[in-house]
C-alpha cells in the first residue's frame, strides 16, 4: 500500500469518526508541517496552534469533507493558507505591541531553536543513511540529494530502471525499519520531501 494511499484510508476512516486514524494523521504530518512553518515564520507557538486549528478544523468538517487527491499536498496548501491568515492577523497586534514597546519576542532564540530541530533532522538522517550498504547509500545521495530520475539513476549506475526502483525501495524499506518510531519516519523522509513538493 502507497503512502498517498494509506493517507486516503485514514482520511476515509476520519470521516467516519475513527479518532485513531485522526490521531495517526496528526502525528505523521505535525512536524512536517512544524518544519514547513519555519519556512514562512519563525514564531514557534504560532505554528504550533495554526497545526492544531488545522486538525481541530478537518475533525469538525469530517462528516462533509471530501477525501483530498493528494493528502500531503492538501495539508500543506490549507496550512499554509491558514498560517499566512493569521501572521495577517497578528500582524495588528505586533504594531500596537511595537508602539507601546511592549515587545517579547526574541528573534534570535526563534532561529536557534528552528536551526535546533533542523540539525537533529539532518544529523538522525544522516546516521540512518550511513548504516546502508554502498548500492542503497549511492541511490539515496543521486535520487533525494542530486534530484535524478530513475532513468538518470540507471545510466550513472548502470543498471536498469526498474532495479533502479526496486533498490531505492529496499533503501527506503531499511529506513523505515530503523526508524524508532512514526514521527522519527517523518523527519527522516522531511529533507526528501522538499526536493519534490
Amino acid at each position: 500500500m502507497t503512502k498517498g494511499l494509506h493517507d486516503q484510508v485514514l482520511w476515509n476512516d476520519i470521516r467516519q469518526g475513527s479518532e485513531q486514524a485522526f490521531s495517526e494523521l496528526y502525528f505523521r504530518y505535525d512536524d512536517i508541517l512544524l518544519s514547513y512553518g519555519y519556512t514562512l515564520i519563525k514564531d514557534r507557538e504560532l505554528i504550533k496552534d495554526s497545526i492544531q486549528e488545522l486538525f481541530l478544523d478537518i475533525w469538525k468538517r469530517r462528516n462533509t469533507s471530501l477525501v483530498p487527491e493528494k493528502v500531503n499536498r492538501y495539508l500543506l496548501k490549507a496550512f499554509r493558507r491558514l498560517l499566512l491568515r493569521r501572521i495577517n492577523q497578528d500582524k495588528k497586534k505586533l504594531k500596537e505591541k511595537e508602539t507601546t514597546g511592549d515587545i517579547t519576542e526574541n528573534p534570535e532564540e526563534d532561529h536557534l531553536i528552528a536551526q535546533e530541530s533542523e540539525n537533529h533532522q539532518h544529523k538522525y538522517l544522516s546516521q540512518m543513511i550511513s548504516t546502508l550498504p554502498n548500492r542503497q547509500r549511492e541511490i539515496i545521495y543521486l535520487k533525494y540529494y542530486q534530484g535524478f530520475t530513475y532513468e538518470e539513476i540507471a545510466l550513472i549506475m548502470g543498471i536498469q530502471h526498474e532495479a533502479a526502483w526496486n533498490l531505492l525501495s529496499r533503501a527506503i524499506g531499511k529506513l523505515r525499519e530503523q526508524a524508532i518510531d512514526v514521527k522519527h519516519i517523518l523527519c527522516l523522509f522531511l529533507s526528501f520531501l522538499w526536493f519534490f513538493f
